[in-house]
């Protein structure tokens, strides 16, 4: 069955992606967490995310000129990694830490160890010691659940250690730490009934140990100390040590060469798409501006893409297709746009 949103889908998918170049270039970084999720469900819905995440991932290491920033702040690959994985992964997220986020939030133990938010009668020393125990749960659950793991999560980390090996090969623990802890599981540790690994509410005391056991677990795969900023955390820094190397070797088997077996199907997710619909209409004279240089890049016949954008975003923008709210925003910035050409 054809998806209503195939002109949508197909406009940012089909030849060499130029659309979908265009649009990112067109969108700022805050309307990213809009444009990723999005822009992962439409090429994995029409069988392609390796023509989506492969050029992401590469022009990545291309473009940064420090290893330190590789993979981190607002980039659009890290984004659309993140979205692509939690909309694959939340079965494996689940076998890894319903277990362990279960104890922190039934078993009673106290867990804060900033001197400044401690509870009076609570034991820091004590509450060390579990923090240290709760991290080596949560540790040995994550790694037990390897054979588990989705074989395009791995081959996804084996595809960033080999490029970021051909430029930054000292930071390639680094960068598969960052994706896999600090976007894919640090995100549902801290909030977990947000990623489908637990249904019911964590309390909020439940909520600050699992903040901290994130902290940490962050600093081992990223293979640093805590230091001056977070004091109270530095009596960790033994056990964080200790944890590296076992790390490193998950590390190793979790972006080792797998069968490259197909990525799983993706039915189209109507929200999404509505997200992308609105955000491809509001932003078309954006993108426009930005085809005609991707098309010189590509090598393209200048215009061959913008006659087809042209006509796709006209059909989107039609009244039937849209809310009439922002209906009335897209005719609104028209009439704006028109004004600013006179």
């Amino acid at each position: 069955e054809v998806s209503e949103w195939y002109p949508l889908i197909n406009l940012y998918t089909h030849n060499d992606h130029v659309i979908t170049k265009a649009a990112i270039r067109a969108t700022t970084s805050a309307d990213l967490d809009t444009l990723a999720p999005a822009l992962a469900n439409a090429f994995a819905a029409n069988n392609d995310i390796w023509g989506l995440l492969r050029p992401l991932m590469k022009q990545e290491v291309e473009s940064t000129e420090q290893a330190g920033t590789l993979f981190r702040g607002n980039c659009i690959a890290s984004k659309t990694l993140s979205a692509y994985c939690k909309s694959i992964g939340s079965e494996f997220l689940q076998q890894m830490l319903r277990a362990p986020v279960t104890y922190v939030a039934e078993v009673p133990a106290n867990y804060e160890i900033n001197p400044a938010k401690l509870p009076s009668g609570q034991n820091i020393e004590e509450n060390i010691q579990n923090l240290r125990e709760a991290v080596h749960f949560f540790l040995k659950n994550i790694m037990i659940a390897l054979p588990q793991c989705p074989p395009i999560i791995r081959d996804l980390c084996h595809e960033l250690r080999e490029l970021v090996a051909e430029s930054y090969p000292e930071s390639t623990y680094t960068v598969i730490g960052g994706f896999f802890f600090l976007r894919y599981i640090g995100p549902a540790i801290v909030s977990p009934e947000g990623f489908d690994v637990v249904d019911w509410k964590i309390p909020p005391n439940a909520r600050r140990a699992l903040v901290l056991i994130s902290k940490v677990i962050q600093n081992i795969g990223n293979g640093v100390e805590f230091g001056k900023k977070e004091e109270y955390m530095l009596p960790l820094n033994d056990l964080i040590q200790q944890k590296i190397p076992e790390v490193h070797d998950f590390f190793d088997e979790l972006a080792s060469p797998t069968s490259k077996a197909a990525p799983p199907h993706v039915e189209v997710d109507d929200a999404l798409m509505k997200k992308l619909h609105l955000h491809t209409v509001l932003i078309h004279n954006k993108i426009m501006k930005h085809i005609s240089a991707c098309e010189t890049e590509m090598g393209l016949v200048n215009g061959s893409e913008m006659k087809n954008y042209s006509l796709v975003v006209d059909f989107l923008a039609q009244p039937a297709l849209m809310d009439e709210k922002d209906y009335k925003a897209f005719k609104k910035q028209c009439k704006n746009q028109q004004k600013k050409k006179h």
